[in-house]
């Protein structure tokens, strides 16, 4: 065999592909509907040309060429924007490098066990949600309480103890792996898992072969309940340590709020609002593939929308920051309660999309701050 050929095949097939992958996203961004349907828009030669020149320039195909507001005649320039791949690593050249500290805390965000522990540890346990058992990969369940009398529960006796939970995959992303199970007060000893009837015992089986963490469901504001009650809206915000000054400051800060869904995730089907530095919901809500100025289902509107305990959130994700030094850019998922602010987790490979989706272009900003 002759193993240059073989090679020029394999590449030409994956180039192929690639190909195949940006004529496909290329006819969805030409017949998607504008995310500024009220603006005029480019015509259709251009946009496609507009594609196309990113995908030479940055070689990836742009999934948000719309959110982004790039087929707006006028409206955006694509130079002041980072391209995904490209941001990712500015951002893993940033955060996983050995720091001055000899040392990096990246394994602290990436497994949500060790992180609210450690979280707890620094912070208090009343500004950090603990989890209070593990389903293990055998699928049996172990008691993370101090105070719980069982060492192995069952889901039942869980459910009674401590009312409706949350089970979220120990090392998943993107909402994937998150249930919200309640107790079904039908004489069957029945559970109901993102509002479907399970038996307990096939749903701990069906999660063989991973880690899950329980939480208890948290209870948000009444303000957060009133623009979605769905589920649980959490807030993104984004600190970043700069070189210099080695002091957390907010580089960008957005609400997610979910749509008749358990989480707010914007990959199911939730959106993403801008938050303003006094805490003030700003301009429309983005979802991947819609776009909104009020909830489709409450009918709030987002503009001026105040959210409670601002400066509490703020000074959270600070304090937080502080404590993992070495990681200079983090995205921190923060729930409000009606008592005030409580930290979820803490991400180092978090995501540029929702950022320029609701602020603009934040290649500038990035240096900005990354250099400060």
């Amino acid at each position: 065999m002759d193993y240059r050929v073989f090679a020029r095949g394999i590449q030409e097939f994956l180039l192929a592909l690639q190909f195949k992958g940006f004529t496909e996203q290329l006819v969805k961004n030409i017949r998607e509907d504008s995310f500024f349907p009220e603006l005029p828009r480019k015509g259709t030669f251009t946009r496609v040309l507009d594609n196309i020149a990113w995908y030479l320039r940055h070689g990836e195909v742009n999934r948000y060429y719309n959110s982004y507001g790039f087929d707006v005649r006028g409206l955006r320039r694509q130079s002041e924007y980072l391209a995904r791949n490209q941001f990712r690593i500015l951002r893993n050249n940033l955060n996983l490098r050995v720091s001055a500290y000899g040392y990096t805390m990246i394994g602290v965000l990436r497994d949500k066990s060790v992180f609210s522990a450690y979280m707890a540890a620094c912070l208090g346990s009343r500004r950090v949600l603990s989890e209070i058992a593990m389903i293990r990969a055998d699928g049996q369940i172990q008691c993370l309480d101090r105070e719980y009398p069982e060492a192995e529960p069952s889901l039942q006796s869980l459910l009674t103890a401590y009312g409706d939970l949350f089970i979220k995959q120990r090392d998943g992303e993107c909402g994937e792996g998150c249930y919200l199970v309640e107790a079904l007060d039908d004489g069957a000893e029945r559970i109901a898992v993102n509002g479907q009837p399970s038996a307990p015992e096939t749903f701990c089986r069906q999660m063989c072969g991973s880690e899950y963490l329980v939480q208890r469901r948290l209870k948000q504001h009444a303000l957060l309940s009133t623009l979605n009650p769905s589920c649980v809206n959490t807030l993104r915000i984004i600190t970043i340590l700069g070189k210099k000054s080695k002091e957390p400051r907010v580089f960008a800060s957005f609400l997610r709020l979910g749509v008749n869904s358990p989480v707010d995730n914007r990959s199911a089907g939730g959106m993403a609002v801008l938050v303003d530095e006094d805490g003030v919901l700003r301009g429309k809500g983005f979802g991947h593939h819609s776009v909104y100025e009020r909830h489709p289902v409450t009918g709030v509107c987002f503009e001026g929308y105040a959210l409670p305990f601002w400066e509490e959130v703020t000074r959270l994700v600070a304090d937080a920051h502080r404590s993992i030094p070495s990681v200079p850019a983090i995205g921190w998922d923060v729930a409000i309660l009606p008592d005030g602010p409580i930290l979820i987790e803490g991400n180092d490979n978090w995501e540029i999309c929702g950022v320029q989706d609701t602020m603009g272009g934040a290649k500038k900003r990035w240096k900005q701050f990354v250099n400060q």
